[in-house]
């Protein structure tokens, strides 16, 4: 229950490749952290980021991934995030990604899940983007953005707009951090008990299944590997789930 916690906070400076983790943002007093990015380039691979549990004994936000850093490059390929639960929020509640773009920051998704977690007192959001550097920096590309308590796939900071349909989300004109997006799903992902950490896909009917597509093989000059098996070590097929477990 101390001020603020990370499971796994960036130093500012240098590039950073994370594969095959299962990271969680601990208990907080205010806000809790899956990852805080604040870097040059990040890699993220077959990846569970769960937000932890904020606001224990104060108000305070939860985050699965907060990119921190306007000048920061990041590229997720097969990633689950949880944005945690926040007991009361201070600004938002709880949060699967959150994007602070700029002049050269830029974050691309490929074939990620995105359940924004819980938030008691405040929302539930999938992706809360702003962007100080002209916009369009974030790419989103065959994303699933669904929780039994989301209130928002999207909220659009810059324009002050809430998005609550995939349609609405691809259309990427309409909100100013985007730069495209295609392919965004919002429906019960069927992942066992992501509360609880178990982010197996439950049903061959999950929408997550065969609904990824091609991955990135360099970024910023970072080779992407591991996208041809899951976090679990099984093999990744050339219609890929989306999310870090493959069925």
């Amino acid at each position: 229950n101390c001020g603020s916690t990370y499971g796994i906070y960036t130093p500012g400076d240098g590039n950073f490749v994370f594969s095959g983790n299962r990271i969680n943002g601990g208990s907080a007093g205010i806000h809790s952290y899956g990852i805080y990015l604040d870097c040059d380039t990040a890699v993220l691979v077959n990846n569970f980021f769960d937000g932890g549990n904020a606001a224990k004994s104060g108000s305070g936000d939860s985050y699965g991934i907060y990119h921190r850093d306007a000048n920061c490059k990041i590229y997720l390929a097969h990633n689950t995030l949880f944005g945690g639960i926040s007991q009361n929020g201070s600004s938002y509640g709880s949060v699967g990604f959150y994007y602070r773009g700029g002049p050269g920051g830029t974050a691309i998704l490929d074939n990620n899940v995105i359940d924004p977690g819980d938030a008691i007192i405040d929302n539930a959001y999938g992706i809360i983007a702003s962007n100080s550097g002209g916009g369009g920096g974030l790419h989103l590309a065959n994303t699933l953005i669904w929780g039994e308590d989301m209130d928002f796939l999207v909220r659009d900071i810059n324009w002050n707009r809430w998005y609550t349909t995939p349609a609405q989300v691809d259309n990427c004109s309409d909100w100013y951090a985007c730069g495209s997006a295609t392919g965004t799903l919002s429906s019960d992902h069927y992942l066992t008990n992501i509360e609880a950490g178990d982010i197996t896909i439950s049903t061959v009917t999950s929408p997550v299944v065969n609904a990824g597509g091609p991955v990135s093989k360099v970024v910023n000059g970072i080779n992407v590997t591991g996208t041809n098996i899951d976090i679990s070590g099984d093999s990744r097929d050339g219609q890929p789930d989306l999310g870090a477990e493959e069925l």
